[in-house]
């Protein structure tokens, strides 16, 4: 990594600040000798990458924004290889993001307005130069103090010119601003970025993002199964100008987008040369106080509503703490364990083994009040308590009998002794764990079942047969992609007239591995995994 002493880099930056710093990579403000400016400077050490795809995606974002001189897209000044460092130097542009201005709340429709409007014009741009950013989401979205907009990390763009080389890629993105077709791995247009776009915007003008749910598998069955256009009329807080736009990005299928954000323009009154914005606070100024009015005094009503609910909240939730409190004093603090998500990954088996059946127990039901012995005097048969906690939700099994379903309010009474407990939820795989309970133990059980899995998308031509580890998972053409374990899996493909192909591959942590095998042509396909 390169010495933080070290004043003048790569012959040509005097490095005034280190912003961010890595093992691999630094963001810095500095001045550009050459050019005499102020400038942002990313270096990336290459001999430090693990993945080669980093120094790949570093590089499209140089290439991407190097054909782009447009005042809503960040520019790029130079970039260069010095010895083991790759570097780009981008325009220097004091701001905050999308994101921090969302939170804030504190910016009127008609700002909100010309924001979405320059987001617009730089997309159209970067269209035009048929490139796709793949990652418009708040985030990558840069708002100064006069509200001028940026587009910012183009390090996921699709240039039209690649994209045979980058279709051996993971599918990347964000899940909770990713199109439809995104997820599925299909074939990427501009009409993507536009879905993505709808999100944002939405998220802009309400503060909520419309498919947001529990967690990123959620997230994801929303976006392909919920339909948001059919309830836009009923977001108060969105113009009727901008929501007619909506109801076009935020459609499922993409052929019932604009083909581009150059055909947004016109509903902006921006034609095709657009390096200048008409504000999109002048057609809201001409709107009569009337429909300000109209706008506030909802909100007002929903702010007063919300101030009544939370005190009433807070006055219940200072109730249930007192419960809880004295319930604890019932039980010994040395006695309290914690099983955390750390403890589920070095126990869970990726085999057959987690749904296998396992003897019933029922849990012993609590002793009386007046029977509970003291600390220091536990009986034998007095049962520990487990406490679960599981992110989104899961069917609770012990012993192979169901009972609950997260989240739950109370213990469980469990008799001491040996128990397996397994969550299911049906869209990941099972979790078990083996349990040993003392008796008057109390175990609080937390998992987030985000943190363990991944997900396979498998495309077979003509159609096959998709087994891992030996469990069906259906028949192609998939639905959706797979949620698996992290980890290695036997991946086994079967067609009635060509057999069985059988390989190894590898799930990262809330990665979707896109894995291709045409039949046909027998061979394994160029982005599998090698075994």
């Amino acid at each position: 990594m390169i010495e933080q002493q070290e004043k003048i880099l790569f012959d040509k930056f005097e490095i005034l600040q280190c912003i961010k710093k890595d093992l691999t990579s630094c963001v810095y403000i500095a001045n550009h000798i050459y050019l005499g400016k102020k400038i942002f400077l990313k270096t990336l050490a290459k001999d430090k990458i693990s993945d080669e795809a980093i120094l790949h995606r570093f590089q499209r974002e140089a290439r991407s924004l190097a054909a782009i001189n447009h005042p809503n897209i960040i520019q790029v000044y130079d970039f260069g290889n010095f010895k083991d460092y790759f570097y780009i130097s981008f325009e220097y542009f004091p701001s905050s993001d999308l994101r921090s201005i969302i939170l804030e709340k504190k910016i009127s429709v008609q700002d909100k307005l010309a924001i979405f409007s320059q987001i617009v014009q730089g997309l159209a741009e970067a269209h035009q130069h048929n490139i796709i950013h793949r990652d418009i989401k708040p985030e990558n979205i840069l708002v100064n103090a006069q509200h001028q907009v940026k587009i910012a990390d183009f390090g996921l763009a699709l240039i039209k010119d690649d994209i045979n080389q980058t279709r051996q890629d993971s599918i990347v993105g964000t899940p909770g601003y990713m199109s439809p077709e995104q997820i599925m791995g299909d074939d990427l247009t501009p009409a993507s970025d536009l879905f993505s776009l709808g999100i944002a915007g939405y998220e802009l003008f309400t503060g909520n993002n419309p498919f947001l749910g529990k967690d990123a598998g959620a997230t994801i069955n929303n976006i392909l199964a919920c339909d948001v256009v059919t309830s836009l009329d009923a977001e108060t807080g969105i113009p009727a100008q901008v929501r007619d736009i909506f109801k076009l990005l935020l459609h499922k299928n993409k052929s019932k987008r604009p083909v581009s954000a150059q055909d947004l323009l016109p509903r902006f009154n921006i034609g095709d040369n657009h390096t200048t914005a008409v504000p999109a606070k002048a057609s809201v100024q001409r709107k009569s106080g009337k429909y300000y009015f109209a706008f506030i005094l909802p909100v007002l009503l929903l702010f007063v509503i919300i101030i009544v609910f939370t005190q009433t909240k807070d006055i219940n939730k200072h109730d249930d703490q007192t419960v809880i409190i004295q319930d604890s004093t019932r039980t010994s603090a040395d006695s309290q364990r914690t099983i955390t998500v750390a403890d589920y990954n070095n126990t869970i088996e990726n085999d057959n083994k987690l749904t296998a059946g396992l003897k019933t127990k029922s849990p012993v039901p609590e002793p009386a009040p007046g029977s509970m012995p003291n600390n220091n005097q536990l009986l034998p048969d007095l049962p520990g308590k487990l406490f679960i906690q599981c992110l989104p939700w899961a069917d609770v099994f012990i012993d192979d009998e169901k009972i609950e379903t997260t989240p739950v309010d109370e213990h469980i009474n469990i008799e001491a002794g040996f128990h397996e407990l397994v969550l299911q939820h049906p869209d990941y795989p099972p979790v078990s764990r083996k349990l040993t309970v003392k008796p008057g133990e109390v175990i609080t059980v937390s998992v987030n079942l985000d943190t363990l899995v991944g997900y396979l998308l498998c495309r077979v031509y003509p159609w096959g047969n998709v087994y891992v580890d030996n469990n069906f998972i259906g028949q192609t053409p998939l639905q959706r992609p797979v949620c698996l374990l992290t980890g290695r899996h036997v991946l086994t493909l079967k067609n009635d007239n060509f057999g069985k192909f059988d390989d190894y591959i590898t799930i990262a942590k809330m990665e979707t591995l896109k894995y291709k095998f045409n039949f046909e042509r027998l061979i394994k396909p160029d982005d599998s995994v090698k075994p």
